[in-house]
């Protein structure tokens, strides 16, 4: 494995461990996932969200409660 040493003097190896990367892929797709959906719940018409069940302000709460119940691999894509 080659190690280099990056600007502030530590000696760092030039590939990330595959576990870290991993959880960084996973918290990235995470947060990207409850930004758009946040995002969507957002311009919906008032209308729509009353239909829904979700007050305007109570958005990012409703979010948060749906990904929880969802599995892990319902945040990988289907394509």
């Amino acid at each position: 494995m080659a190690y280099y040493t990056d600007d502030m003097g530590f000696i760092a190896s030039a590939r990330p461990a595959p576990l870290l990367s991993l959880r960084i892929r996973a918290t990235l797709r995470n947060w990207l996932t409850r930004f758009k959906a946040t995002d969507e719940l957002k311009t919906l018409p008032e209308r729509y969200l009353h239909d829904i069940g979700v007050d305007r302000h109570d958005i990012a709460a409703a979010v948060d409660r749906a990904m929880s119940k969802l599995p892990v691999d319902e945040f990988r894509s289907r394509g």
